[in-house]
């Protein structure tokens, strides 16, 4: 994996590709990668993955939020119902 630094103080991954193909780096290799990096750069990157994971999750909230506002009680559960489902009650 090539990493250069670019004039604006910033790391760039450089990345191969060949007949429409990208390579990738196993998970692993993405770590050690990670690893070396700058603290200043790595605090960057966990930016970006919390910024990632919450757009991902915003569908999932909206969707919860509007399960949790629902007025008809023939669709409401108990805590006992709902840790049950979830398999989190007491055996």
């Amino acid at each position: 994996m090539d990493v250069t630094r670019s004039s604006c103080d910033e790391f760039e991954i450089a990345s191969l590709r060949v007949t429409g193909y990208f390579f990738r780096m196993s998970f692993e290799a993405l770590t050690r990668e990670v690893a070396a990096w700058p603290d200043e750069q790595v605090r960057r990157f966990q930016a970006f993955l919390v910024t990632l994971r919450h757009q991902r999750e915003q569908g999932t909230l909206e969707k919860l939020g509007a399960k949790l506002d629902d007025p008809d009680p023939s669709r409401w559960v108990t805590l006992e119902e709902a840790e049950g489902r979830l398999g989190l009650a007491d055996a």
